[in-house]
C-alpha cells in the first residue's frame, strides 16, 4: 500500500498518528475487498443479464414445473425416434433379461436354497403382477421404462387372496397417483404434508395420498397409503428431493427443437423435389389455343410437352443444406450428455467408431448404468425382498424365525471384443487380482450355480472316458485336485 502525500506531511510531523492512518486505511481496503468477486460465475453484468438462479429447495422447484416435464417427456418418447430409442437403451443395459437375487441365510435358521426355490416359484409366474403382465423381472423393466420416462415410480404392495401360494402382488403406479393437492405444514404425525406425501416430525415418510383411479382418466378419489406400503423409486440430484424428474430433462429442449428442425428440413425437401420448374411466357405474346396448362401442370417420365407460342420454362434447382448432418450431430451429442449414454447408443451411427473410441465410450456408459443398478433399483428391489419373506413366512413356506438378506447379480455385460476381453479375464483370474466368483457375476452368472454345473459336467465327461475341455485348470500345484489319484492298494501289489 503507498502512502499519499498527506501520509507523507504527517509521517514527518507525527509519525505515530501517520502509522495509525496507515492501519486505518488498511483496514478499509481489507472490508471492501469482502465485496469483490471471486468467482467468474458469480459475475454480474451486460452478459450475465439474463442469467438467473433462485435460491429454492430441490422441492420448490420441482414441484412447480413437474407436472410439465412428465407430459412433455411423454410426448417426446411416443413422437422423438431418439427419445424412444432411450427408452429402449436404458432398461435394456440397466435390466436386461432381469437382475437375480441371491439369498443368503443370516444365521442358521433356513437353507439358501429353499429362499430360492420359493422365490423362484413366485418371481417367475405373471402372479407377481398385479395386473397381471409380468413376472418379476418385467416389473424390473417396467419400473425403469416408467423412472426414464417420467422421473419416478411407485410399486405399491398388494396382499393376494388365498389362491396365490405367496400372498404378495406388486402394483406399479405413476406418480401421477400422488395426490398433489394434500399439502398441510403441519399434520398429525407433527410433520408436513408435501404435496400427498407425509412426513413426521423427524422428516421420515409416513404415508401417501393416492388416487384410486389415474386423474388422467376420471375423477376420483384420493386415499392414505402407509409408507411402508410404497416403494417410491427415483433418482434423488440433491439432498432432501421428495420427487423425481424425467432423466432427460436437461436434453428435452434440444430434442424438440431438433424434432422441429428435422421435421422443417423434410417439408423443404419434399417441396423443392415436387417442384419441377417454372413456365414464363413473353409480355407481347399473343393467347391463343385452347388452354394447356393443364398438361404440363404435371410431368410424368417420357412426356414430351408442347408449349405455347411465347413460353418457356424454367426449371427449379432445389437448394442444398449443407450445414444439416453437422447441425444434428451436434445436438445429438448434447442430448446423449445430458441422459447419461452416448452418441452411439442413442443414435445408433457407429460410421466414425473404432475398437478403442467405442471401448471408451461404452465404459464410461456402463459406470451410469452401474450407478441406475446399485443406487436406484438395488435399493427398491431389497424393500420388495423383504415383502417376499414376510409374505412366504405368512404361508409357511418359510421359517418364521429365519432372518435372510439377499445378493443381487446383475445382467451379463457384452464383451466387445470377447477373445481379447476373455484372455484379459482369465489373466485376471490367475493373478489373483479378481476372483473367479466375481468374474461369474461380472457375466450375470451366479457362481455357485456355475460351480456345481461345472463339477456335474466334468464327473459327465470323465464316466464317458472324455477329456473335459471346459474344465479350468487354476494352478499347476492344483492340478492334482481335478486328477484320477491312483488306487493305494493297487501301487502296494505291484
Amino acid at each position: 500500500m503507498k502512502r499519499n502525500i498527506w501520509n507523507r506531511i504527517v509521517g514527518v510531523i507525527a509519525p505515530t498518528i501517520a502509522l495509525r492512518q496507515l492501519e486505518a486505511k488498511k483496514g478499509l481496503e481489507r472490508f471492501d475487498s469482502i465485496g469483490e468477486r471471486k468467482y467468474d460465475g458469480a459475475a454480474k453484468g451486460r452478459n450475465t443479464d439474463d442469467w438467473r438462479g433462485v435460491p429454492s429447495s430441490p422441492n420448490v422447484e420441482i414441484q412447480t414445473d413437474l407436472n410439465t416435464l412428465r407430459n412433455r417427456s411423454r410426448e417426446l418418447y411416443r413422437n422423438n425416434g431418439y427419445a424412444k430409442n432411450y427408452g429402449r437403451i436404458m432398461p435394456n443395459n440397466i435390466v436386461g433379461i432381469g437382475i437375480i437375487p441371491k439369498p443368503v441365510v443370516i444365521g442358521r435358521s433356513g437353507t439358501p436354497e429353499r429362499v430360492k426355490e420359493v422365490w423362484d416359484l413366485w418371481a417367475s409366474n405373471v402372479k407377481c403382477d398385479y395386473d397381471g403382465r409380468f413376472n418379476f423381472y418385467g416389473i424390473q423393466r417396467l419400473i425403469i421404462k416408467t423412472v426414464i420416462q417420467s422421473g419416478e415410480c411407485l410399486v405399491i404392495r398388494r396382499y393376494a387372496t388365498s389362491k396365490y401360494p405367496i400372498p404378495l402382488r406388486l402394483q406399479i403406479l405413476e406418480a401421477d397417483f400422488i395426490d398433489s393437492g394434500k399439502f398441510a405444514l403441519e399434520n398429525e404425525y407433527g410433520g408436513i404434508t408435501w404435496y400427498g406425501i407425509e412426513f413426521n416430525k423427524q422428516g421420515e415418510r409416513v404415508g401417501y395420498w393416492l388416487w384410486d383411479r389415474h386423474p388422467g382418466e376420471f375423477a376420483s378419489k384420493s386415499n392414505r397409503v402407509d409408507a411402508k406400503f410404497v416403494t417410491h423409486v427415483y433418482d434423488p440430484e440433491r439432498p432432501g428431493q421428495h420427487r423425481g424428474v424425467p432423466e432427460l430433462h436437461a436434453g428435452m429442449v434440444a430434442l424438440k427443437d431438433l424434432g422441429d428442425y428435422e421435421y422443417a428440413e423434410r417439408i423443404r425437401a419434399k417441396t423443392a423435389a415436387t417442384q419441377v420448374g417454372a413456365i414464363t411466357q413473353d409480355a407481347d405474346a399473343t393467347e391463343g389455343g385452347n388452354d394447356l396448362a393443364s398438361s404440363y401442370s404435371t410431368m410424368e417420365p417420357g412426356t414430351w410437352t408442347r408449349l405455347k407460342p411465347g413460353e418457356s420454362v424454367t426449371f427449379n434447382t432445389p437448394p442444398t443444406n449443407t450445414g444439416y448432418g453437422d447441425y444434428t450431430k451436434n445436438n445429438l451429442h448434447s442430448i446423449a450428455a445430458a441422459g447419461g449414454t452416448t452418441y452411439e447408443a442413442l443414435t445408433s451411427d457407429l460410421s466414425n467408431v473404432n475398437f478403442s473410441s467405442g471401448r471408451m465410450g461404452w465404459l464410461e456408459f456402463q459406470r451410469n448404468i452401474q450407478h441406475w443398478q446399485w443406487n436406484v433399483l438395488v435399493p427398491a428391489m431389497d424393500n420388495i425382498f423383504e415383502w417376499f419373506v414376510e409374505a412366504a413366512q405368512v404361508a409357511a413356506m418359510l421359517p418364521m424365525r429365519s432372518h435372510f438378506r439377499v445378493d443381487w447379480t446383475m445382467p451379463r455385460r457384452e464383451m466387445i471384443d470377447p477373445v481379447k476381453e476373455g484372455k484379459a479375464l482369465e489373466q485376471l483370474v490367475r493373478g489373483k487380482f479378481k476372483t473367479w466368483k466375481e468374474a461369474v457375476r461380472e457375466q450375470g452368472d451366479d457362481p455357485d450355480v456355475v460351480f456345481k454345473e461345472l463339477m456335474e459336467e466334468y464327473k459327465m465327461f470323465k464316466d464317458a472316458g472324455l477329456e473335459p475341455s471346459s474344465m479350468p485348470e487354476f494352478d499347476a500345484e492344483r492340478k492334482d485336485l481335478f486328477a484320477d489319484k491312483p488306487d493305494p492298494s493297487a501301487m502296494k501289489n505291484d
